[in-house]
């Protein structure tokens, strides 16, 4: 085989393995840890956002197999895990949003054999109209909903932020461009002042329990510090969907515009700490570099 062959053959597998890195959709484990002086023991919290129906494999083992090797103390869900598609939105009288195999019935009926489940919703959730059936349906599997709730688990304090649009009328669906353009600009509404006022309500209370919040707006992180929380977790922004690695965490993310400064990831401001999921949707738009993953926040003893 002669170099000039070689080099060629080299070079195609390079591309391939790049264009293979670029689009890959299987998940992944990011793991983070706090350490804290309000725990005794350590508690390990796997985390899942924007699933927006998306399936990896039968019955969801793709992600329940991953799940399970991590062993967590408890599972949260922090939004767009129902994804508000047209058979959602105009459930009928007696047919159920999350009918069998539906996808996030499916995760939910797994995860809460693994351990307690929590989970707070998001802006899809929302564009749904039957809440109050869909809030039914899932207490149903045995996940603990935390709208505008807080609980006590494994020694920490939990509280659930519903998203700021269940405080307001519903927008247009779908969005345009110049709607989207227009959501990203507005951070000062009178929504969005109720909306952090109800989330100052959960501001821990000197009695040496960490707290967690669970809210789906990456993009309040300033607020969620300044209430004085030890650590939150988000979702919404999709890992920016477009990603160069060591150059770019994303490119774009809903309510924080071009190059999001909290696309993904985990994020530390004087001992609090905000865990960014990239989620698990396949479906929204093309992932590039940007595998969808699972987010598990281990706290222990400092």
């Amino acid at each position: 085989m002669n170099t000039e062959l070689l080099g060629n053959i080299m070079a195609a597998g390079c591309l391939l393995l790049a264009a293979a890195g670029m689009t890959c959709t299987k998940p992944i484990v990011r793991r983070t840890r706090a350490a804290a002086d309000k725990v005794s023991r350590p508690v390990k919290i796997a985390q899942i956002s924007d699933l927006h129906d998306s399936f990896y494999k039968k019955n969801q083992v793709g992600l329940l197999s991953l799940l399970e090797r991590e062993n967590p103390d408890l599972i949260v869900f922090t939004g767009d895990i129902v994804d508000d598609t047209e058979r959602a939105k105009n459930a009928g009288q007696g047919s159920p949003i999350l009918y069998e195999g539906h996808p996030a019935r499916l995760l939910m009926e797994g995860c809460v054999k693994l351990a307690p489940c929590y989970m707070v919703f998001g802006n899809h959730e929302r564009a749904i109209p039957d809440t109050e059936r869909l809030s039914a349906e899932i207490e149903a599997i045995g996940v603990t909903l935390l709208r505008w709730q807080d609980a006590e688990v494994c020694g920490i304090r939990l509280c659930g932020a519903d998203d700021p649009y269940f405080l307001a009328e519903l927008r247009p669906d779908p969005y345009s461009i110049s709607q989207r353009m227009q959501d990203d600009r507005t951070h000062e509404s009178p929504t969005l002042t109720e909306w952090r006022e109800k989330v100052a309500a959960f501001a821990p209370a000197k009695d040496g329990r960490f707290t967690v919040l669970l809210s789906h707006r990456p993009e309040e992180w300033k607020h969620y510090r300044d209430c004085g929380f030890d650590a939150a977790l988000s979702g919404h922004a999709h890992g920016g969907q477009v990603r160069i690695p060591l150059l770019l965490n994303g490119l774009y993310a809903p309510h924080q515009g071009l190059f999001p400064s909290h696309a993904g990831g985990c994020y530390r401001y004087d001992g609090f700490v905000h865990v960014v999921s990239r989620g698990l949707s396949k479906k929204r738009a093309p992932r590039v570099f940007n595998r969808p993953e699972i987010c598990v926040l281990t706290v222990e003893p400092s």
